[in-house]
């Protein structure tokens, strides 16, 4: 072979390297994490001239913090928040298609990132049919994909401030209802995580992100209204989901290292 045939030929070797390298780390071989949830997973806030579409999802944020800790592979968080969306109705059946999907595509999620269950509570659902019929089978189906599971309790609402103060009117009956079947379903949540340790960490934002016994500077910086989050805020859940994480990828086989022990809450 010529000499510059022999050139052209280490080019092309060389760009093929290049291209597969490149696809290994953003494609396929990439660390998948999917974070999965209704407003509070879209970034539902306040338009501004800073953030005219009204949306600042945590995701963002989280991908460009996980992707400073030096991983064997860049992480990919894809944000899949569907705003007024319920367990109960609609969101299982779309968990299913997503984690099918990847298979399809042939990779698999890592992590699964799942903040629920807020808007079946607003819709007058019991706690325990919300665990039976929507969360723990979604967890179930985290589990079977082969992926971990970070599971969010509900936050605090104005609801759970209404129930605080045991206001006597007409929002009080319905605001305390509200709050015992958000604590409920918290329980549940609390206690799968506590026993599902191998394969599930919790991250408590009930007690994490309140919204009742705060100052008003501290609600006016972490708060939009009575249940979704500032910007700011917003960036707080993605920086507790970064410390949570980050212990654990830096540990797992499937990021490229040896697998660490895991906790059940972070």
């Amino acid at each position: 072979m010529s000499a510059p045939l022999c050139m052209v030929a280490l080019v092309a070797l060389v760009a093929c390297m290049c291209m597969c390298m490149c696809m290994g780390a953003h494609g396929a071989q990439g660390v998948h994490i999917l974070a999965l949830g209704d407003s509070l997973t879209e970034g539902m806030t306040r338009r501004s001239a800073t953030n005219p579409t009204g949306f600042h999802p945590y995701a963002t944020r989280l991908q460009e913090l996980l992707n400073t800790h030096h991983l064997p592979r860049v992480v990919e968080v894809t944000q899949k928040g569907v705003s007024a969306e319920r367990v109960l109705a609609t969101m299982r059946r779309r968990l299913e298609r997503e984690l099918q999907g990847t298979q399809d595509a042939g990779f698999a999620y890592v992590w699964v990132l799942l903040l629920a269950g807020i808007n079946d509570i607003g819709a007058a659902q019991h706690a325990d049919k919300i665990w039976n019929d929507g969360l723990l089978p979604m967890y179930l189906d985290v589990m079977r994909h082969g992926a971990k599971l970070l599971a969010m309790t509900c936050m605090q609402t104005r609801a759970s401030e209404i129930a605080a103060r045991a206001d006597v009117d007409v929002e009080g009956p319905r605001a305390y209802a509200y709050e015992q079947h958000r604590q409920a379903l918290n329980v549940h949540i609390r206690a799968y995580c506590s026993s599902h340790s191998g394969g599930c960490v919790l991250l408590d934002l009930d007690k994490l992100v309140p919204y009742v016994n705060i100052s008003a500077a501290q609600r006016a910086e972490m708060w939009d209204d009575g249940i979704h989050l500032t910007p700011h805020g917003y960036d707080h859940v993605a920086d507790l989901l970064n410390v949570a994480l980050a212990r654990y990828l830096h540990g797992d086989r499937r990021v490229g290292a040896p697998l660490a022990s895991t906790a059940a809450e972070a």
